[in-house]
């Protein structure tokens, strides 16, 4: 670890090649879904996390309408909008600008969201690692490696100890998921590695600009992500006692200079937590948010083979104790530890946990397991029956070995291409359900409340910004109660009474009733007086609900 060597050209060109080869892969399951749709149905172009993708959709939506501020649409409560999700509302006014349609943009923010996690990942690892060999082993692992989830499905074990495996349910847990699915991960992610390096950069000369950089990128970072700021300020404080127990602790001078990195995000700091803790749908909002870590044994299976690579490289950083092999350990050490926190999402500060493992996994290769393997007497009896030197058998395990720990990414692209054969709901819809969802758009005002099952209601916003009764698991206040109501009234045994009484209560101002609606009960809307339909197809019907003249007119 002699410090950062500039890459060469061919290493560059090496780099940007490996990075398109992992941007193309990710783009194929996208490709085959809108490929292999039939006519009647319609690829949403999501494919993971269908619920939060939506949410996220609906923020770029309201910001290609033109607004800064996001209003909840996923709950009928009125309330004032806030600040938040502002890397969508940026691409929702890139939209706008350009005059482009929002999937596309979406699809747009995905790959440059992922290009910049790349060139970020790249430099991280070059400013480590100054031999060639070393630093693209390191790319290669941390792009494409994943864990041992897959075996845990062919033995029958799905939801061992109660959660999915690590490699197909948390994108923030391996890079290619990342680059897979959500464009604000990828650029997190991008944004921590940033960070990381200025704050590096900063210890080791000690100039202001780094420290205002450092705090503008923290900024960023919350805007982002706002939960994050958790992982910067506890693998900070990681990394600063462990470098004090390695006798490299800065100087309380410089510590005091890192000002800037405090200061500038403070504000919004203080701002997300007045708007959480005041306003009732954003405080049900952070209340609703719970992403528990899973078992130890679950981030064991997903982090075991790099680990078992690393362990050397582990000993050789805290051998070396400076400020740079210090930030690997910290990080290595310390990021389990805090996505352990005692806080409601405790899983996303797992987030760019792979990055240092995966560098700490390729100096490990190349320092001990290589040299070790090629001295080996089995192996050498094996090369010398194989005619070949015992060096290129070692390389050629390495090589093994890292094609096994591809594995769970190869079953997660060979999942979605069933996925894309077999086109199911939610993502894949009826062109009739969208059909009716435009016409909300066109048709209905604004401040609407739409009632409907919770798969159509999380739909709705993200193609209408229609407001709905309930359709997020988070961003609906009182989210459980408010299923069971709906449930209830989609209930061909409910008394006509309650139904009334719940739609004026509610203050619900159209029906949605499609495929979904069915399956949740017998009830016919059209048998009712004070239901007025407004919109029929082949599959969906839409309802005004006529007791509430008079609330809309005053």
């Amino acid at each position: 670890m002699r410090g950062e060597a500039s890459p060469a050209g061919s290493d560059r060109t090496w780099a940007v090649s490996v990075s398109l080869l992992a941007l193309g892969l990710g783009l194929t399951p996208y490709l085959a879904g809108y490929a292999l749709a039939p006519p009647d149905v319609e690829f949403g172009g999501l494919v993971m996390n269908i619920e939060d993708s939506h949410s996220y959709l609906a923020k770029m939506l309201q910001g290609a309408q033109g607004h800064l501020l996001y209003r909840i649409p996923y709950t009928s409560e009125q309330h004032e909008p806030a600040f938040l999700g502002g890397f969508y509302f940026f691409w929702g006014w890139v939209a706008r600008s350009i005059g482009a349609p929002l999937m596309l943009v979406w699809h747009l923010s995905r790959i440059a969201s992922g290009a910049f996690l790349l060139w970020a990942t790249y430099r991280f690892i070059a400013h480590f690692l100054s031999r060639v060999e070393v630093r693209r082993l390191a790319f290669l692992l941390a792009i494409f490696s994943s864990g041992l989830g897959w075996g845990l499905l062919l033995l029958g074990l799905p939801f061992f100890l109660d959660f999915f495996p690590v490699d197909f349910k948390m994108p923030e847990a391996h890079l290619f998921f990342t680059l897979l699915t959500f464009p604000h991960f990828s650029f997190a992610t991008g944004l921590l590695l940033l960070i990381f390096l200025d704050l590096l950069t900063y210890l080791e000369a000690g100039r202001l600009v780094h420290a205002i950089r450092l705090g503008a990128q923290v900024t960023l970072l919350i805007i982002t992500l706002p939960y994050l700021a958790y992982l910067v300020a506890g693998l900070g404080l990681i990394y600063l006692l462990i470098l004090a127990l390695g006798d490299s602790a800065p100087s309380w001078k410089r510590l005091w200079g890192l000002w800037p990195a405090v200061v500038i995000p403070a504000p919004l700091i203080v701002y997300y937590g007045l708007v959480f803790t005041r306003s009732l749908p954003f405080r049900a909002w952070a209340e609703q948010s719970v992403t528990l870590s899973p078992h130890p044994l679950h981030y064991l299976i997903a982090y075991l083979p790099l680990g078992l690579l690393a362990l050397p490289g582990l000993v050789a950083a805290w051998r070396e104790r400076n400020t740079r092999s210090l930030l690997l350990l910290s990080w290595a050490l310390g990021g389990l530890a805090l996505a352990y926190l005692p806080l409601a999402w405790q899983r996303r500060l797992i987030m760019g946990y792979h990055l240092p493992l995966s560098l700490l996994a390729a100096m490990g290769a190349h320092s001990f397991w290589l040299p070790r393997g090629s001295d080996a007497p089995w192996l050498q009896r094996w090369a010398a029956w194989r005619k070949m030197d015992p060096s290129r058998m070692a390389s050629t395990l390495l090589s093994a070995f890292f094609l096994f720990n591809t594995i769970s990414n190869v079953y997660i692209l060979a999942s979605l291409a069933v996925t894309a054969a077999q086109h199911p709901y939610p993502f894949f819809r009826e062109r009739a359900e969208v059909e009716a969802v435009e016409w909300l758009a066109r048709a209905v005002p604004s401040e609407s409340v739409i009632l409907s099952s919770d798969w159509t209601g999380g739909y709705i916003p993200a193609r209408s910004s229609r407001r709905v009764f309930i359709g997020h698991w988070v961003e609906t206040l009182d989210f459980s109660a408010k299923l069971s109501e709906a449930r209830r009234f989609f209930d061909a045994a409910t008394p006509d009474k309650w139904r009334r009484e719940f739609l004026a209560t509610r203050q619900i101002d159209y029906l949605f009733y499609g495929p979904r609606e069915r399956e949740w009960g017998a009830f016919e809307p059209s048998y009712v007086p004070y239901l007025i339909r407004r919109f029929s197809n082949s599959l969906v019907s839409i309802y005004e609900v006529s007791l509430f003249t008079t609330r809309q007119s005053s």
